[in-house]
């Protein structure tokens, strides 16, 4: 993520605050996925990076948070996450 805060410090709490509602706004299970997958995932070996990468991506998928976000791109709509 390119550095948003660069230009104005007085702008860093407006720009924290929209950064929040963003993610707020996403698959809770997408983010905790992602986060998971970026803290296991630093390991010594690729292979085992990517394992753990596609361990989560599978976990989204599985959770029928996948299926209400490609219906909702499909339909032009915002999808609306149960977060389960």
């Amino acid at each position: 993520m390119r550095s948003a805060f660069i230009g104005d410090p007085f702008n860093v709490l407006s720009r924290t605050l929209t950064i929040a509602r963003t993610l707020a706004s996403k698959s809770q299970v997408a983010i905790r996925a992602a986060q998971r997958a970026i803290h296991d995932g630093r390991c010594d070996s690729i292979k085992e990076g990517l394992r753990i990468e596609l361990e989560c991506f599978g976990e989204v998928c599985e959770k029928g948070e996948m299926k209400e976000a490609l219906s909702a791109f499909k339909e032009k709509r915002k999808p609306i996450f149960k977060n389960e």
